[in-house]
């Protein structure tokens, strides 16, 4: 079995941080979980005040990044 991800709390601490789209408005910060997963985000076009962005990574990367999203999951709903 492997070990969950874990996440940086400024990321949660700061949705807003995330540039463009919907991202922004989030409750979690994809991006930045991405990133901190190793994943390589790259902003493929920005039309007007919408970006749009490509996430790749290996499949290591992708299971760090799911296991941070469950976490971030698990704890949100135990604060609310």
């Amino acid at each position: 079995m492997h070990e969950p991800a874990a996440i940086d709390p400024s990321c949660s601490a700061n949705p807003n941080a995330e540039a463009g789209g919907d991202i922004r408005t989030s409750p979690m910060p994809v991006l930045a979980l991405s990133r901190e997963a190793g994943m390589q985000i790259v902003l493929d076009a920005r039309i007007g005040r919408q970006t749009y962005h490509s996430v790749r990574g290996t499949l290591t990367s992708l299971q760090r990044f799911a296991d941070a999203v469950l976490a971030a999951s698990r704890r949100d709903s135990r604060t609310a």
